[in-house]
């Protein structure tokens, strides 16, 4: 059990976290309002430029990523001990917008991965050719370790880009950096169930047996992460701040994960997933009911004890 000066601190960090998310999931709070002022200009270009064959769902999402790169790079910096500056943030907004677009021609206009890496090599002139192995999320046949490998690599590398800008160049610092990426995009991979099996991308979460299996895959990287984290040659202080928004996230993922099992009546069933309704898969973690589940275990974090988890129900009982 947490100490009570523990707790304090918790409850002060469980404030500006909550303040900042809020502002975050609400399309008319401050991180959406600041990324339209920076990319106006790019954005009504790209609106002008749009011959219809582009859906206004994709520049949503291209939003989304820049609000969430400025996010990320924020936390990141203040792990690092260093202040942001407006120039460091408009260039986090341009890197979500840069991050988002290999997203959508993977996702969304399904590009398999040697186009894309053709592209990369196009644009930015590399001597020598990048060669790969084309694997797809959206294959029958990926194996398990290669969707492993493709969301430990997306949310890794795009965790480090979002850290560029720090200057850090210790190599403990860029593998905490790289698994807590993983673990943010297994996170990710988690609330999307519904919506990456209607799509047909193939995650993580697509190799599970249970919905249990499932957080306990996220947990394991969860651990990873903030092992990594605690080995950081950094004030404890700010490792634990960081730690603790990091669990906090798990907490209402973990929630959400929770919710759509009782929806799923406790069982992973795919093909039944993709004909159920979206709005059982949407939870909004500002309702009354989340804050009340959500809050308890989220104030409880002690970073001295990684390995508790919370208490959400996710089997038959």
């Amino acid at each position: 059990m947490i100490h009570i000066a523990g707790k304090s601190n918790n409850i002060r960090r469980f404030l500006r976290l909550a303040w900042r998310m809020y502002h975050a999931n609400n399309t008319s709070g401050n991180y959406h309002r600041y990324v339209k002022r920076v990319a106006k200009d790019t954005i009504s270009l790209s609106h002008a430029l749009n011959d219809n064959t582009i859906p206004v769902r994709i520049f949503k999402k291209i939003n989304w990523y820049m609000v969430e790169s400025l996010i990320m790079g924020e936390m990141l910096a203040r792990l690092a001990g260093k202040q942001v500056t407006d120039r460091d943030r408009q260039t986090l907004v341009y890197l979500g917008a840069i991050m988002a677009l290999f997203d959508v021609f993977i996702d969304d206009f399904r590009f398999d991965r040697v186009r894309v890496l053709d592209i990369l090599d196009y644009t930015f002139s590399t001597d020598r050719p990048i060669k790969t192995v084309s694997d797809s999320q959206f294959g029958s046949d990926i194996t398990e370790e290669s969707i492993l490998s493709i969301t430990n690599g997306k949310g890794g590398v795009s965790a480090m880009i979002c850290s560029a800008f720090l200057g850090q160049k210790d190599e403990s610092f860029r593998k905490a950096v790289f698994e807590t990426g993983g673990f943010i995009q297994m996170m990710n991979d988690c609330q999307d169930i519904h919506k990456d099996t209607v799509s047909g991308i193939r995650t993580f979460v697509h190799f599970c047996n249970n919905f249990t299996e499932i957080f306990t895959r996220m947990n394991e990287q969860r651990l990873q992460a903030f092992r990594a984290l605690m080995l950081l040659d950094l004030p404890p202080e700010r490792k634990s701040a960081t730690l603790f928004e990091l669990n906090a996230m798990f907490v209402v993922i973990s929630y959400k994960l929770h919710v759509y099992s009782r929806a799923c009546n406790y069982t992973l069933n795919y093909p039944a997933i993709r004909e159920m309704d979206r709005k059982l898969f949407r939870i909004n973690p500002f309702s009354l009911r989340a804050i009340i589940s959500c809050v308890g275990p989220i104030l409880e974090f002690d970073s001295t004890d990684l390995e508790a988890v919370p208490d959400f129900k996710f089997e038959q009982s």
